[in-house]
Order: structure tokens, then C-alpha cells, then sequence
């Protein structure tokens, strides 16, 4: 009778757990929140939600839309219907649903105040999710196996060959950006039809360039053939990046790179597809913030989570890393400097110390890092939860991407 109370006790959520899930959530530590609700069965009430975002961040997101709307429709508080409306939305986004998208958004716009932190961003990605309704989801296919060769650009970041109507073109494939973008002179020569949106694209450094929607019948990659390609297009001056000689000409964003299924980038730039015959092994190790992937990385025992950005030429840390310091590191910390954030529209400098070595695991393999920056305080926008960003330089020896498994590794 005792071990079967034992394994009730095992498979219950307490108040002390139900709390500790609405901290986890505030404070977007998504790995956590998973590892907790994978001790219970419970999925009543306000646990339902909890496991309704976890399933969205992690990939499944025709799953939690069905959650989400379950627990809408059992009336929750304000704040938490908005909450709800906004993680649909994020949901339905990664879909491609765009129409519905908007109508979440604006439903949780309704609930937010006028005062609250972000609500500008959403208002702006609203305009973009209302101008896309009704249009066709994008999509890939592919054809017989062509060899990728990327090569570096002078800031060190990765550009592959594409082709959209017979135009060729060398774009960064970054998976720091939310939506695939262009230059004004490049959406023209390749022939890009240009809807007149009233957005802006904003990034690290916070500043707003205006923006347009630009849309493509299809895009060639190597063996893939991406359909209804949608794009920002922004000033030609918005991605020159300060210090580089040649501006960027397009950016192939993360719902391009996701539709790959599965991407493989060696040390040299050779890209390839496909997940191979190999059965991942352990849970996810990363998952989406919006369209950025947060892939969970080790110091010491302690479990980071880091913006996955290949189009970030250097990896940055946040002040949270601090604590996941040893002492003899926080020792070894430099005087306050600077560091440099660069983004669409220029760069900015940031107060920044800097770490002489770090050792940062990721799925069971080490990455060592030399000189790396620690910003004294967290960029503004859509960075809740992140504790650094993982650039190109600890990419160095090639990586691998498993959207189904959602589960990322370093070579």
C-alpha cells in the first residue's frame, strides 16, 4: 500500500510544483519547465497551458495549437488568455498560418496595456502577419542531390548560392533571423514582386529600418525548391554592417532553414541534407523563442540557454552567465570594456567584460573559446530567458541541425 502511494506521489503536481512552472515561465526557462512537467500526468487546468508551450517551443506545434485553444475555452484570467493568445500565435506563425496568426495577435494585443514592454514589436508583426493572410504557406520540395558549397563572407559568416527567376545570388544563412531579407537592389535584380507593407525590421541594436514584404514564386537551393517565399526588404544601407567593406545582400532566414528537415554544415561550407539513418539519441536540445532557435548549452553543470545565430560573427555572452562562472574565472574577468552588437540598420557598443577562456558543451561535445564578451546588460527586445548568443566562432568545426528531433550538434 506505501509503494503505491509512493508513485502517486510520484506522478501528482503539487502547489509547490504548480509554482515553480509559473516561475519557469515567466522567466522562459524552457528546458526546466519540460524536465518538471516530465514528472507528472496531470493535465488539468492551468498545467495544461504549461505543457501546451512546451510542445510549441519543441516542435510540435499542431499539437499545442489544439492545447491552447482547450484551455482558452475554459476561461482562464486575463493575463492568463493573453498569454495563451500570444503562444498561439508564435504557434500558428511557425505554421504558416498566417491569417489566423493575426487574429491571435490582436487578441492579445486587446489584453496587453499600452505600457508593457514589447507591445510596439507585436503591433509591428501584426502589420506583416495582416498583409500575409491568405496567402499560400512556404513551402520545399526536393529534386536529385546537388553538392552546396557555402563560403565566408569577410566577417567569417556563411553565404550559399540560390537562385530566384534565373537571378543568381549569395545570401547569409542565418539562423539568427526570423525571416529571410533583401536589400532593395537585390529584391529588384532578382525580380522580387514588392507588397507595400507598413512595417520595420528590427534587430539586436533596436533600431527600426522600414520594411516591405517581398514574395517569390520559388527559390532554388541545391536539391531544394522552396514555394511561396516570402521576404523583408529593407534599405540597401540597413545591412551594411559597420567595418565591412561590402554590404549584405539578402539573408536566408530561419522558416527557409527549417523547411530543410534537417541541414548538415561541415568545417569547409559543404552543405548537405537529410537526417541520415542515425536515431537520435535524448530528449530536444533546443527550441524556438518566436523563429529563434535556443539551444541548450552547458558550463560546469550549469544548463545555459543560448540564441543559436549564425549570422552573429562572435559568440556573446549575457550578464546571467556570470553565476555559471567558476570562481577562478570570475576572477580572470577583464575591466569593463566595450563589445560590439550589429544588426539590420548598423551597430552599437555595449559595456562589456571580457572572459580570456570558456569551455561550452553542447550534446556531449566541447567547444573552447577564446577572449569571448560578456555584455553587462541584457539587449532590449524578445531576449527574455536567453543567456548569450551563440555565434559563427563556436561553429568553427562544422554543426548539424535536426528540426524533427529538434535537436542541435556541434562537430
Amino acid at each position: 500500500m506505501r509503494f503505491i502511494l509512493a508513485v502517486a506521489c510520484c506522478v501528482t503536481l503539487t502547489a509547490a510544483d504548480l509554482s515553480q512552472l509559473r516561475k519557469l515561465e515567466e522567466k522562459q526557462r524552457m528546458f526546466e519547465m519540460r524536465d518538471l512537467l516530465d514528472q507528472t500526468t496531470e493535465n488539468s487546468g492551468e498545467v495544461q497551458f504549461y505543457r501546451a508551450i512546451i510542445n510549441s517551443r519543441f516542435g510540435h506545434e499542431r499539437e499545442a495549437v489544439r492545447q491552447f485553444r482547450a484551455f482558452l475555452a475554459t476561461k482562464p484570467t486575463p493575463e492568463m488568455e493573453r498569454k495563451a493568445h500570444n503562444e498561439l500565435a508564435n504557434a500558428l506563425t511557425r505554421l504558416g498560418e498566417c491569417g489566423e496568426a493575426a487574429d491571435e495577435l490582436e487578441a492579445a494585443l486587446r489584453l496587453t496595456p499600452s505600457d508593457v514592454p514589447g507591445r510596439a514589436n507585436a503591433e509591428n508583426g501584426l502589420v506583416f502577419l495582416r498583409s500575409l493572410a491568405g496567402a499560400a504557406a512556404q513551402t520545399v520540395d526536393f529534386g536529385p542531390s546537388t553538392p552546396i558549397q557555402a563560403r565566408r563572407d569577410e566577417a567569417g559568416l556563411w553565404e550559399v548560392p540560390l537562385e530566384i527567376n534565373s537571378q543568381r545570388g549569395e545570401w547569409i544563412f542565418d539562423t539568427g533571423a526570423s525571416l529571410s531579407t533583401v536589400s532593395e537592389s537585390e529584391a529588384r535584380r532578382m525580380g522580387l514582386a514588392i507588397r507595400e507593407t507598413q512595417g520595420y525590421a528590427i534587430g539586436y541594436t533596436q533600431a527600426k529600418n522600414p520594411a516591405r514584404l517581398a514574395t517569390a514564386k520559388e527559390l532554388r537551393l541545391g536539391s531544394a525548391r522552396f514555394h511561396n517565399v516570402v521576404a523583408l526588404v529593407v534599405a540597401d544601407e540597413a545591412l551594411r554592417i559597420t567595418g565591412l567593406k561590402n554590404p549584405i545582400l539578402g539573408i536566408l532566414g530561419m522558416p527557409l532553414i527549417r523547411l530543410l528537415g534537417c541541414v548538415d554544415v561541415s568545417s569547409d561550407g559543404a552543405l548537405t541534407f537529410g537526417c541520415g539513418a542515425k536515431t537520435p539519441q535524448g530528449p530536444p536540445n533546443f527550441f524556438f523563442d518566436g523563429f529563434a532557435p535556443i539551444v541548450q548549452v552547458l558550463h560546469l553543470g550549469h544548463s545555459l540557454q543560448m540564441a543559436l545565430d549564425t549570422g552573429s560573427h562572435s559568440t556573446l555572452l549575457f550578464p546571467s552567465v556570470r553565476d555559471a562562472l567558476a570562481q577562478w574565472e570570475q576572477s580572470q574577468l577583464t575591466s569593463p570594456g566595450a563589445a560590439s552588437l550589429a544588426g539590420a540598420g548598423g551597430s552599437v557598443r555595449v559595456q562589456a567584460v571580457t572572459v580570456p577562456s570558456i569551455q561550452l558543451e553542447v550534446l556531449g561535445r566541447s567547444v573552447y573559446l577564446q577572449g569571448t564578451k560578456m555584455i553587462s546588460q541584457t539587449p532590449a527586445g524578445g531576449t527574455g530567458g536567453r543567456d548569450g548568443i551563440l555565434g559563427i566562432d563556436a561553429l568553427a568545426g562544422g554543426f548539424h541541425m535536426d528540426f524533427r528531433a529538434m535537436q542541435f550538434s556541434l562537430k
